[in-house]
């Protein structure tokens, strides 16, 4: 039992690190995180600066959790909490799709359902999934979740006034043919 929760508490972590160390590495490419993420080790050609700091982030994490009586609590509690934030995250990504593609929603009826329509519905029940898990799970449950979308709005704000590069000097995209 304790080699089984070791390896699972490893895998989850690698499954953490490795997509945050990329996501950080090209938010620094593009000049919107600090350029200290962007730094690549030598030899094996990773972002392993990148990764020390997000790992000691999530050591910190795991500190927080670990004088919580119930580990029980603690996994429903994250299960929950990410599937919130990946709800939300392809709720907007589906609206986005939709947004992207609303010049050219008409010019084929299949691409109008595929292209837009579905996206479009799927983005808003995802949301309204990620709002009703953190109504009905109770507001004390969902708090990290809340916590981390709104903490996203300021950040966003004092990197688009920090930024030196040009990333949002970029116009949003709106497709004007449908490619085959």
């Amino acid at each position: 039992m304790i080699i089984a929760v070791l390896s699972s508490t490893v895998a989850t972590t690698q499954t953490t690190l490795l997509p945050a160390a990329r996501i950080t590495l090209s938010m620094s490419r593009d000049r919107v995180w600090p350029k200290l993420f962007g730094t690549i080790q030598g030899k094996l050609k990773t972002p392993a600066v990148g990764t020390l700091i997000l790992a000691f982030i999530c050591m910190f994490g795991i500190v927080l959790v670990s004088n919580v009586s119930s580990i029980n609590n603690v996994f429903t509690n994250l299960i929950l909490n990410i599937g919130v934030l990946i709800a939300f995250y392809y709720g907007v990504t589906g609206l986005t799709c939709a947004w992207a593609y609303r010049k050219v929603a008409f010019q084929k009826a299949s691409f109008f359902f595929t292209g837009v329509l579905l996206p479009f519905l799927g983005g808003l029940v995802l949301l309204s999934v990620g709002v009703k898990v953190v109504v009905n799970a109770g507001w004390s449950s969902g708090y990290a979740d809340i916590i981390t979308l709104l903490l996203g709005i300021p950040l966003v704000i004092i990197a688009r006034f920090t930024t030196k590069g040009d990333f949002f000097k970029q116009r949003p995209i709106a497709y004007t043919e449908i490619g085959e």
